[in-house]
């Protein structure tokens, strides 16, 4: 789908942010490794633009452990944590 106008690149951006929320977590309920026994979940989503996404998700309330940083080996990435204390990673390639 195509966004012409501000007011639906709005609305295009919201949906995605919502389903992004509701898929991390539906996936930190059903993901679980064990790590030096205790539950240990990391979850990672590739977005296009880190830098827009850590934005976005900001004005939504999002609380971030870091801002966009670009580490030695390229790309751009940000860490967040769910209400569980989960880690998030939103990386992009």
């Amino acid at each position: 789908m195509r966004a012409d106008h501000p007011a639906q690149t709005d609305r295009l951006q919201r949906c995605a942010l919502e389903k992004l929320t509701g898929l991390a977590t539906h996936l930190s309920k059903v993901v679980h490794i064990l790590y030096n026994g205790r539950i240990k979940v990391d979850l990672v989503f590739r977005v296009r633009d880190v830098r827009e996404t850590h934005r976005a998700l900001g004005e939504t309330g999002l609380s971030f452990l870091t801002p966009p940083q670009q580490p030695p080996w390229g790309g751009w990435r940000c860490f967040a944590q769910d209400p569980d204390g989960y880690l998030i990673e939103i990386e992009q390639p």
